[in-house]
């Protein structure tokens, strides 16, 4: 079913119809490949040539702050750079987000638009590569989590980058912390040093582009489920993905890896869309072993598959399968490094106030009681509500997907149900 209906007939005779189509689709062609060229083009002037590593050189400190301090047309410049990106991309969204032409199809216009999209992605993408990550120093303790295992051959999740006379300690954000990530993306930190060897900028560059794989494999999932699920809807949610300028920057500019989570999430909606409820829980497993955040939507995988599996005995094997192969990816990933004690230091995590609102109302309290206390009471009670936020919305789950069962159209639905409450 598509989302959009066809075009009423003009009284135009075919070949003067199939003409104006071929023309129309062309024109959206053409003006989402200027749109994409005027992107590239700002992101090399207002972030590229200013601020790539070649220009700064690979040292410590760069960030936005420092490097745009006294200088309000620097200032000036990011800003307007971050204006104009993102209503270039609001508008090539709009135009792939248009009804299918008369023209488009498979000799029309459908072709060459998906074209624009994804070599716009890749060659923004590819590009930003090269900008020295000024809004984060979190890829250089990522880079200190692969020297400590291949360099010192110590265990990041004890040992700190401050402990070893290392050069890269003076770039992390958080020399003197063990790993704030899970055993899997500590795993892909050694592999990239390994590749990388011991110079900053090699290091810097096999990060990135680890993260641009990752990027380019979400982009994948989500233009094979939109195609598959929602095809009137394929190129525009492509898009709105792809041309991100947001996803971009964060991902290939400052290296960050939500983008692997990101990407073992996407795979969990493919699975659940397929009705492979155990590839599922391994998709979702792996995600929690780059970054532990998402075990909160493991109550919601779970309401769901045991909803929409047929019966009792599906539904034991289920659960065992699955607490079988999650299991085993646990051991496998947390083994290397298991060396007893808080090895994910929970205990760390939870008097952790940076940004948040449990951060803001610890403020608050410190002022008439003291700091541990407020840390305390704080941190114990945003763990409580996360928790029960996460089992409401199990249950909401549950009986969504119940009621979405209730008719064939809904049971070809119904796995879209822990995807909206996860969000």
């Amino acid at each position: 079913m598509r989302l959009y209906p066809p075009r009423g007939e003009s009284g135009l005779t075919g070949s003067a119809r199939a003409l104006l189509g071929a023309w129309a689709g062309s024109g959206r062609w053409a003006l989402l490949t200027a749109l994409g060229a005027l992107s590239l083009l700002v992101y090399w002037l207002g972030l590229l040539l200013p601020y790539n590593v070649f220009a700064l050189g690979v040292g410590p400190g760069h960030s936005v702050g420092t490097l745009t301090a006294g200088r309000p047309w620097a200032q000036a410049g990011l800003v307007l750079t971050t204006a104009a990106l993102w209503g270039l991309y609001l508008l090539a969204w709009r135009i792939c987000r248009q009804p299918e032409q008369p023209g488009d199809g498979a000799g029309g216009a459908a072709w060459p638009m998906w074209g624009a999209v994804l070599v716009t992605a890749l060659s923004v993408a590819f590009s930003l590569v090269w900008l020295y990550p000024i809004g984060s120093a979190d890829v250089f303790d990522s880079m200190a989590y692969g020297r400590i295992a291949v360099e010192w051959h110590g265990n990041p999740f004890y040992q700190t980058l401050s402990q070893y006379n290392d050069p890269l300690a003076q770039y992390a954000g958080w020399p003197f912390a063990t790993s704030a990530y899970g055993p899997l993306w500590v795993m892909l930190c050694a592999l990239a040093s390994a590749l990388a060897g011991g110079d900053v900028l090699a290091n810097l560059l096999i990060f990135k582009l680890m993260g641009l794989v990752f990027y380019c494999g979400c982009v994948v999932v989500v233009a094979a489920l939109l195609r598959r699920h929602a095809p009137e809807r394929a190129l525009a949610g492509t898009c709105l993905f792809a041309l991100n300028p947001l996803v971009l920057y964060e991902t290939a500019g400052n290296g960050h890896n939500d983008i692997v989570l990101a990407f073992c999430l996407l795979l969990l909606a493919a699975a659940l869309a397929h009705r492979h409820h155990t590839l599922a829980v391994a998709a979702l497993t792996a995600g929690v072993l780059v970054k532990y955040i998402p075990v909160l939507l493991a109550p919601l995988l779970l309401a769901y598959s045991l909803r929409a599996l047929p019966n009792r005995r599906a539904r034991v094997r289920y659960l065992l399968v699955s607490a079988a192969v999650g299991g085993v990816l646990a051991l496998a990933a947390w083994a290397p490094f298991w060396r007893g004690g808080d090895i994910a230091s929970i205990q760390r995590r939870t008097i952790l106030f940076t940004t948040s609102l449990p951060a803001f109302v610890e403020t608050q309290l410190r002022t008439e009681l003291d700091p541990a206390l407020s840390r305390y009471l704080v941190s114990r009670a945003a763990l409580v509500l996360a928790v029960l936020v996460a089992y409401a919305l199990g249950w909401h789950t549950w009986w969504r997907t119940a009621f979405a069962l209730r008719s064939p159209a809904g049971r070809r639905r119904a796995w879209l149900e822990p995807i909206r409450a996860g969000h």
